[in-house]
């Protein structure tokens, strides 16, 4: 068996991101290092693509036109070939191709010409593999261009400004058809792949992954929003029990280590790129760093929750480094007892959830702007209904610009208005499905759908909009897919 980590290697001009920990051992081992290599060329060309969508409108279609990415530079390119790597004495090989999208009479997809509409905004995407002696597998991906709304979007045939603002109704989709506007996020994703011994779909409204920290085996876990587990990065030589993640506009990952202070950054695939911070009570240093949140402006924002405050980093190169902080220890206004979760909402005003031990300190805190600096503006309690306690774990907010905390001592998740009104709940204490043991972080998908990290149970649950319970997916363990730690499934990222 030859165990090998890999981030970014880098043959004929491509980097390859072909996982942190792929084993090879058998068929098995060799399918798992191939379907990883196209599936992260899948992920680089939807990345590329979403930057560009020119750039996947230019290519040639059909399978006789191969292509891989150089993702060494910035932004990615395409070539003309098939990309290979030697592990072992094996040789693995992946390249993808485009087909064409068709509409039909009611606006249905298919990628039959005859008859149908072509759609310039929307392209299927193979992805194809193989190895030395192995079959060939591909995994398919119908890719949409939306632009977080369609009525923002003029030209589909990828023109000088496919950007600019609809002017009228017959602008709104130009030469496509039938595109579903109803869809957040940048892209529209369906995926359906697999090879000789495996096959597996799933389905995505946004394009979204969910990322997981998992912190007494010091990982980061991706996951589809099917649930399926797709792979991991960081080791114990990188992270130190990370308990918060976010990602800045270049798509690289911050990860917030409550064990070691400091602040870790990986690339989009996953590579170690570099650290920042230290343990102490100075500025820019960490006495356990929880949760992370980005604001418009690219700045950082972390929770230092042993030193009762929250810190600000501005971008510095290739880093972060110290630009403001607000908070102290004590119990009134704009100071923390336990800070605990920080989360941003669409005006720039800061929220902290602090986990005191009163209902006079239990609660959660808004910060605005003044000057240089933030400075206490609001609050409101944790606290509601018949229950003497409360410990807010997790702060995010939805479309509407409401609030969503996690409580794991009455293991519930709660709604609050942008003003701090009470407005719902859901969950109760339990295994069964819709129910939580200590739940932790929470994040909202594009579509609105609300993922919480269930820690006593070992697992993450997914809930729609209302709080209806959707599925779930993990478990105790250090296996791919599962977690282990006291705050383990700890925080989430949707992206």
């Amino acid at each position: 068996m030859i165990a090998i980590a890999i981030g970014a290697i880098f043959m004929g001009g491509m980097a390859a991101i072909i996982g942190p920990a792929l084993i090879e051992s058998g068929q098995a081992g060799k399918v798992q290092v191939a379907s990883t290599n196209a599936q992260s060329l899948l992920n680089n060309v939807r990345v590329w693509s979403e930057g560009n969508w020119n750039n996947v409108l230019s290519l040639a279609t059909g399978s006789t036109y191969q292509y891989y990415l150089i993702t060494s530079s910035s932004p990615y390119t395409a070539t003309s070939g098939v990309w290979s790597i030697v592990i072992a004495t094996n040789t693995y090989t992946t390249y993808f191709y485009l087909v064409d999208a068709y509409r039909d009479s009611v606006g249905n997809m298919t990628t039959a010409s005859t008859g149908n509409t072509y759609d310039p905004s929307t392209k299927q995407i193979f992805s194809v593999y193989n190895w030395t002696h192995g079959v060939t597998g591909t995994i398919s991906t119908y890719i949409t261009r939306n632009n977080n709304a369609v009525f923002y979007q003029t030209d589909w045939s990828g023109g000088a400004n496919p950007d600019g603002v609809a002017t009228s109704a017959a602008s709104q989709f130009a030469n496509s058809s039938n595109i579903d506007y109803s869809i957040t996020g940048s892209l529209s994703v369906s995926t359906q792949g697999g090879d000789s011994s495996t096959q597996e779909s799933e389905t995505s409204s946004s394009g979204q992954n969910v990322w997981v920290t998992d912190d007494d085996n010091n990982r980061i876990e991706e996951f589809s929003v099917a649930g399926a587990y797709i792979g991991q990065f960081g080791s114990g030589a990188t992270l130190g029990e990370p308990d918060g993640i976010a990602v800045d506009s270049g798509d690289n990952f911050w990860i917030a280590n409550a064990y070691d202070p400091s602040i870790t950054e990986y690339s989009p695939a996953g590579a170690y790129l570099g650290v920042f911070g230290s343990g102490g009570s100075g500025n820019g240093q960490f006495n356990n760093p929880g949760d992370i949140a980005f604001d418009a402006n690219g700045n950082m924002w972390v929770v230092d929750e042993g030193n009762y405050r929250v810190q600000e980093f501005s971008a510095s190169g290739a880093t972060y480094t110290y630009a403001s902080k607000f908070g102290s220890k004590g119990t009134g206004n704009g100071k923390f007892s336990d800070p605990v979760a920080v989360a941003i909402d669409a005006a720039g005003n800061i929220w902290v959830a602090d986990a005191g031990s009163t209902a006079a300190t239990t609660r959660v805190e808004e910060f605005t702007a003044s000057g240089t600096t933030y400075v206490y503006a609001s609050k409101f309690s944790a606290y509601h209904g018949s229950w003497g306690y409360a410990t807010p774990g997790g702060l995010a907010f939805d479309a509407d610009g409401n609030i969503w905390m996690t409580d794991s001592y009455k293991d519930i998740v709660e709604e609050f208005s942008g003003t701090g009104t009470y407005i719902g709940q859901f969950g109760s204490s339990g295994s069964g499905d819709g129910q939580f043991d200590g739940p932790g972080n929470l994040a909202i998908d594009s579509g609105g759908n609300i993922w919480v990290t269930d820690i006593g149970n070992s697992r993450v649950q997914e809930f729609s909009a209302t709080g209806t319970y959707e599925g779930q997916f993990g478990s105790n363990g250090s296996g791919d897919g599962q977690f282990s730690g006291s705050y383990s499934p700890g925080a989430i990222l949707i992206y």
